[in-house]
């Protein structure tokens, strides 16, 4: 059979421009699969170096190492992390930083339509925030008010030493240790036990039954709390203290003693009123001994304590606000109820049980208060500044030095 030779011609004519389009087609098909693909990796790979970038650069703002250290640390943390650009943008105010990163790479079948190199972009930011709420509390409350004597300070005025630079190098010996004056004037540095052994300006004493006086402590009246003339407290005790039912369902020392022991695991937030546990918490203190010895915990902080349901007391709710929001009252019957602002990090260094325990806080405050008896129960330690917190993001009323750095972007 013969063939037409100028249909055939024809039909060849036709199928080039076919093999032309799907060639096309087909490079279009790998540039988009190739370059596509690889720039959708390095979008990943650019919002990953952003979020590093930023976090490493609000916790330098978290260590008050200014913004120029931030700045620089944000960018090298995202080059480190693949970025190709990096600029960030630190704000000392409130702690936070931006960061705007690229990554570029060179393209594969994109080259054909112009397109010499990919780039990627991501931006992150982050901040450092007080703790305002957290789990893991210890049903153990500290007081955050205004000092003796004449300031009229808001402040928490809570002294604290620096975990890194202080605290840590005493308890671990770091090489190149750290000295530090004690109570009596004496210089110290790192020795084993060193909390056991001395006792610094800034600790803290939480003391049992020293007084039936709600304020025995503001201003000076049965004891001097005040123990370096600083005009901070540094005893608190009875009204000044208490052991909190941290939710609210009265289980006295028995669920106490499980908090110390497990740690709650319930989240307590700033701006609640906690209800106190009423009854002996002598066991507590045995607790505290066993299970949060040179320990780190988390201590909620108050400002206001109420001598009933603040719900049925406004004057307390007043005190505690003078213009804010409503409080959340945790549900409870108590003689007591404390206004938590915050959460404070504290190091346990000695708990005091009974006569012959030796612990360097209480022997100071028994030598400015000759009355307090030798079996009198005791927990020592120091809040911790610069602590690499952990749990929820919130701002709390009071900046007590230990921060979360989160994303916010």
């Amino acid at each position: 059979m013969k063939t037409n030779p100028l249909i055939s011609e024809s039909e060849k004519a036709q199928i080039l421009p076919i093999v032309v389009i799907a060639l096309l087609a087909l490079i279009a098909m790998a540039a988009l699969i190739l370059d596509g693909g690889s720039l959708m990796s390095n979008r990943r790979t650019a919002q990953a170096a952003a979020d590093a970038g930023a976090l490493a650069g609000a916790r330098e703002l978290c260590l008050n190492r200014g913004t120029t250290v931030s700045k620089t640390t944000a960018e090298t943390y995202a080059i480190n992390n693949k970025a190709t650009f990096a600029s960030a943008t630190p704000v000392a105010a409130n702690k936070t930083v931006s960061i705007d990163v690229a990554v570029v790479q060179s393209s594969f079948f994109a080259r054909i339509f112009g397109k010499n190199q990919l780039t990627a972009t991501a931006t992150a930011a982050a901040g450092c925030f007080p703790p305002a709420q957290g789990e893991y509390l210890m049903p153990l409350a500290w007081s955050c008010r205004p000092p003796a004597g004449s300031s009229t300070s808001q402040d928490c005025n809570i002294q604290s030493l620096d975990w890194y630079t202080v605290l840590n190098p005493l308890i671990t010996g770091v090489p190149g240790g750290v000295v530090v004056t004690d109570v009596k004037g004496v210089q110290r540095s790192y020795e084993v036990n060193f909390f056991t052994k001395y006792a610094l300006p800034q600790i803290y004493i939480i003391m049992d039954d020293i007084s039936t006086k709600v304020e025995a402590c503001y201003p000076y009246t049965t004891f001097l709390c005040d123990l370096n003339g600083d005009g901070k407290n540094d005893i608190e005790g009875e009204g000044n203290r208490s052991w909190l039912d941290l939710d609210g369902g009265g289980g006295g020392a028995n669920e106490v003693k499980s908090w110390i022991e497990y740690g709650p695991k319930f989240k307590v937030s700033a701006h609640t009123w906690l209800s106190s546990q009423d009854g002996g918490m002598a066991p507590a203190y045995d607790y505290m001994d066993k299970f949060r010895l040179r320990t780190v915990i988390w201590v909620p902080i108050f400002d206001v304590v109420c001598d009933k349901n603040p719900d049925a007391k406004p004057v307390c709710k007043t005190a505690a606000h003078a213009v804010g929001p409503g409080d959340i009252v945790i549900a409870g019957s108590s003689n007591m109820y404390f206004h938590i602002v915050g959460i404070g990090a504290f190091y346990v260094t000695c708990v005091h049980e009974k006569n012959g325990d030796k612990c360097p806080g209480f022997d100071w405050a028994q030598e400015k208060n000759p009355s307090i008896k030798n079996n009198q129960k005791s927990i020592e330690g120091y809040f911790i500044s610069g602590y690499p917190a952990s749990g929820d993001v919130g701002t709390g009323d009071v900046d007590l030095g230990n921060y979360i750095v989160s994303l916010t972007k």
